[in-house]
C-alpha cells in the first residue's frame, strides 16, 4: 500500500485552493485534484509500506509533545513547467516541527527518503499538473492575476493512504497547544 504524511489545509484556505482547481480543470482539462487527494501540504513524499503501525506510533507520541505553529501561502510557483502549485512557507516554529518530524522519521530503517523529502524549500501545494507547454503557459497566465496570502494554523499532522487511486485520511493526529 502507498501512503504519505502531509497537513491538512482546512477553511478559507482550503475553499480557495479547492475554486482554483476547480477553475484550472474546467478550464484547461487537467486533471481536478479536488477528486483525486484532499487539500494539504506534503510533508513526507510517498513511500511503500505493508504496515504502518510503528509510524501511527511514532506520530502520535511525537504530536503531543509538538506545538501548533504558523505556516503560510504567498503566491504561486511551479516545478519544471509541469507542477503549478501554491508555495508554502514555514514561520521559525513551524520549520523546527518539520525538521524534527524528519529527524524522527528517519529513526524508522525502512523508510526512504528522496532529495525532495528534506528540502523546507520544496514545501507547496499543488494546483494542477500541466500536460505540456501550452498549457502550462495558459495556466499561468490564467493564474497572473491571483496573489493568494494566507497565515494560517499548522495544527496537525496527517497519513494520506491511496485506494484505487484516490488519496484519503488514513489518520491524523492532532498537535499540541
Amino acid at each position: 500500500m502507498k501512503y504519505f504524511i502531509g497537513c491538512l489545509i482546512k477553511g478559507d484556505v482550503k475553499k480557495y485552493q479547492e475554486k482554483l482547481i476547480d477553475k484550472i480543470s474546467k478550464n484547461f482539462g487537467v486533471r481536478n485534484l479536488n477528486e483525486h487527494i484532499p487539500a494539504h501540504f506534503t510533508l513526507k513524499a510517498p513511500f511503500e509500506a505493508k504496515h504502518i503501525d510503528s509510524i501511527k506510533k511514532l506520530l502520535k507520541k511525537f504530536s503531543l509533545k509538538e506545538k501548533r505553529s504558523r505556516i503560510k501561502i504567498d503566491g504561486i510557483g511551479n516545478f519544471h513547467r509541469r507542477v503549478i502549485y501554491l508555495k508554502g512557507g514555514f514561520s521559525p516554529e513551524a520549520l523546527q516541527t518539520f525538521r524534527g518530524l524528519n529527524n524522527e522519521l528517519k529513526k524508522i530503517s525502512w523508510i526512504e527518503f528522496d532529495k525532495y523529502d528534506l528540502i523546507e524549500d520544496n514545501f507547496h501545494s499543488t494546483l494542477a499538473r500541466a500536460k505540456n507547454d501550452w498549457q502550462f503557459e495558459n495556466i499561468m497566465k490564467f493564474l497572473s492575476s491571483e496573489k493568494p496570502y494566507f497565515e494560517f494554523e499548522f495544527d496537525s499532522i496527517a497519513i494520506f493512504q491511496n485506494k484505487s487511486g484516490r488519496w484519503g485520511i488514513c489518520k491524523e493526529f492532532e498537535l499540541g497547544r
